[in-house]
């Protein structure tokens, strides 16, 4: 590799460091990330790319940090106080907490884009190690890149989808599909239960090829078959805060409910899915593999964690308020049970002489979701302060 080129991201870096030295942020750990980028700003500005030392593999190692510390900065500069919907963000910590033991080594940055949550580096545990090692700058967090469309940041109705994204970011580190492929749904097929297996998977044929002679087929079958095992996961996760709505922004983009993809389920099987999880964990065969491996790889299993919330305040146009995580999880059902009632409850509380548009309601329960949390979270850090002096 050309030094020269190591000298030009170098200088990228300066330059994007200059414009955010001095950023401050909501979370103490996002403050103490940029700040160890500042340890490593002041490294990497002595480093001497020519150093005829250097091998081929220390010049690609710098290449990684380079790059690193570029992508970090660019995900802390977007997450500034200012810049990010902090309520959903610690609401989506508090749901994460309740399954990863380790969940405090990731910290949620916001980025512009369609709905996903991913780390920003896949083996970042050993490439934090190397720049320990290497370097002595440590890094004990990940950023966690939650993706969601920019200008919907503030619509916590629409944003529950997110619950489902961090269904398949707990599904990934706990394996629970994969634990639920291997370990119960095959022993099940195998056993007599075919037919009320492969009617779950793409378009109803056999979805696992246990007895195919093709080896591709086989896997291809596998691969599909565990792809549609992770998205009924993920909306069973997601249902357990938000219930059916869920399933609400799936039901907008859907062109043709009853079709089925080369990674998702039809519509129409996810909805049956959740209304079987509403009935019992043995509904069905792919349901009751699911629960049985939930219990087996996380800490407890899938059950409902809404709990009803008071519509009287929302109705009112004020803030609810949340005595609990689990009444403050509660709020985005809530919501959506407040949305979806219309204007005739807003009309009856207030004596109001025209029912409210479409859009005003929309506005209001968006507010007061925000308003609602905002509060629950103030009263809870000052109590935390207070009692840790």
């Amino acid at each position: 590799m050309n030094p020269q080129y190591l000298e030009l991201s170098r200088s990228q870096l300066a330059v994007s460091w200059k414009r955010s030295r001095f950023n401050h942020y909501s979370d103490r750990r996002k403050q103490q990330f940029h700040d160890n980028l500042g340890q490593l700003y002041e490294i990497l500005m002595a480093k001497d790319f020519y150093d005829p030392s250097l091998t081929k593999d220390d010049l690609h190692f710098f290449r990684n940090v380079l790059e690193f510390f570029k992508d970090s900065l660019a995900l802390l500069s977007n997450n500034t106080i200012s810049s990010v919907p902090h309520e959903f963000i610690e609401c989506l910590n508090i749901a994460a907490r309740q399954w990863l033991t380790d969940f405090d080594d990731y910290i949620i940055v916001m980025i512009d884009g369609q709905y996903a949550i991913s780390p920003q580096v896949e083996d970042f545990r050993m490439f934090y190690t190397l720049i320990k090692t290497r370097l002595g700058v440590e890094f004990n967090c990940i950023l966690l890149k939650v993706c969601m469309p920019r200008q919907l940041s503030r619509d916590y109705l629409t944003n529950v989808c997110l619950f489902h994204e961090l269904g398949h970011f707990i599904d990934e580190k706990l394996k629970i599909s994969e634990g639920a492929y291997k370990d119960q749904l095959l022993k099940k097929w195998t056993k007599g239960k075919k037919g009320e297996i492969d009617k779950w998977f793409f378009n109803g044929n056999e979805a696992y090829h246990i007895v195919s002679t093709s080896i591709g087929h086989q896997i291809m079958g596998e691969l599909q078959s565990l792809s549609y095992l992770k998205e009924y996961f993920a909306d069973l996760f997601g249902s357990q805060y938000v219930g059916e709505n869920v399933l609400n922004y799936l039901d907008y983009i859907s062109d043709n409910p009853a079709s089925d993809g080369p990674r998702h389920p039809s519509d129409d099987k996810r909805r049956q899915m959740y209304s079987d999880f509403t009935k019992s964990p043995s509904a069905n065969p792919v349901l009751e593999s699911l629960f049985e491996s939930t219990l087996a790889q996380a800490k407890h299993g899938l059950v409902k964690k809404y709990v009803d919330v008071d519509q009287t305040d929302m109705h009112s146009f004020i803030p609810s308020e949340l005595s609990n995580e689990q009444q403050l999880l509660s709020i985005f059902k809530m919501g959506w049970d407040v949305y979806k009632s219309g204007s005739q409850p807003f009309e009856k509380q207030n004596n109001l002489s025209s029912p409210l548009p479409s859009d005003k309601i929309y506005e209001c329960v968006n507010n007061l979701i925000e308003k609602s949390i905002n509060n629950y979270l103030m009263v809870r850090d000052w109590n935390n302060a207070k009692n840790n002096p």
